[in-house]
């Protein structure tokens, strides 16, 4: 996945958390939560956006392959109402993801 990729991949997760955000009214656990998650992710995709990195070394690979397997498992979850808290699991597990990846890919920002 090249830079570009990454950037456009965060950006429709963030899309998707927006629209499952507006599933929930204001002020509600799960809308505050997600609103949250939501800002962190907002946060590491403009810390890549800032910083050149290198898209080829082993460490930002296998980085990129856990949030790949983040997504696909909140892919499987995001959606259903039934299955909130679930999704929610799947949100933090994916933004954990991203945080390693953005150590990996800007270590000093």
């Amino acid at each position: 996945m090249t830079r570009t990729d990454l950037i456009e991949f965060l950006a429709t997760i963030i899309t998707k958390l927006d629209v499952e955000r507006s599933r929930f009214d204001r002020g509600t656990p799960e809308r505050d939560r997600l609103d949250g998650l939501r800002d962190q992710l907002d946060t590491d995709l403009r810390q890549l956006v800032r910083v050149n990195f290198a898209d080829n070394t082993p460490e930002f690979l296998a980085a990129v392959d856990d949030l790949k397997a983040a997504n696909g498992e909140l892919s499987k979850t995001i959606g259903d109402l039934k299955r909130v808290a679930e999704t929610l699991g799947n949100v933090v597990a994916l933004v954990k993801s991203v945080d390693k990846l953005v150590k990996v890919a800007a270590p000093l920002v």
